[in-house]
């Protein structure tokens, strides 16, 4: 019978091996990033970020005049009417809550 410490020798040889395998394998499948690296690749934007509440704070929303084209319905709770603004030559529906 085997010594105990050769059995614990070998197992962990064996773990090590393995871990190194594992590691190798997905190292080429993705790169680790290095947190000193020295080239930067390109930063990707987010399309949204201009939307952040520190961003939108400080913006400055200038008001624009809209036109109420025609009434739709008219309830004693709601209101509807079809809109259009100067800025944006769309029309819009919009719905206000009496009460």
């Amino acid at each position: 019978m085997m010594p105990k410490k050769f059995v614990l020798f070998i197992l962990i040889i064996a773990l090590t091996v393995i871990s190194v395998m594992f590691f190798y394998y997905f190292q080429k499948r993705s790169p680790l990033l290095s947190p000193v690296a020295d080239d930067i690749k390109k930063i990707i934007q987010k399309p949204l970020d201009k939307y952040t509440f520190g961003l939108l704070r400080k913006k400055v929303f200038t008001p624009t005049p809209i036109k109420i084209e025609k009434t739709l319905s008219e309830t004693s709770q709601t209101q509807t009417w079809i809109c259009r603004s100067k800025r944006v030559q769309k029309r819009y529906r919009y719905t206000a809550y009496c009460g």
